[in-house]
């Protein structure tokens, strides 16, 4: 889901090109939860795949994700952020627990910047 009443995430709205303009458009109760993920400057061409298998972890992409913060600060949301990542190479590369340790700490890294 790109945006809506039960969360944004990052990386759809970077593929589809609406971060700024889509949330600066809501109402800050419409976004309780932001899911935190990054995506890479050049769009796979199955955008679904690349979605389910290659999300980057927060700060490691293009996403602007400091002025999409500064976007929901703007329009008084406060959502809850959790990592969303999908990207099961790393986590066969690394590990389960390993995989979730790199996963919040790259979205309290992204927080603490903001």
């Amino acid at each position: 889901m790109a945006a809506g009443a039960d969360g944004v995430s990052w990386w759809t709205l970077h593929e589809l090109l609406l971060a700024s303009e889509t949330l600066a458009s809501m109402s800050g109760w419409a976004v309780p939860l932001f899911q935190a993920c990054d995506a890479g400057s050049e769009p796979w061409d199955d955008p679904m795949a690349e979605c389910m298998a290659a999300r980057l972890l927060p700060g490691e992409g293009e996403v602007d994700l400091g002025h999409l913060l500064g976007v929901l600060d703007d329009i008084g949301a406060v959502p809850m952020v959790c990592p969303e990542p999908f990207n099961p190479g790393m986590v066969t590369d690394v590990g389960v627990d390993e995989a979730a340790r790199r996963m919040v700490e790259a979205t309290r890294a992204v927080l603490a910047r903001s």
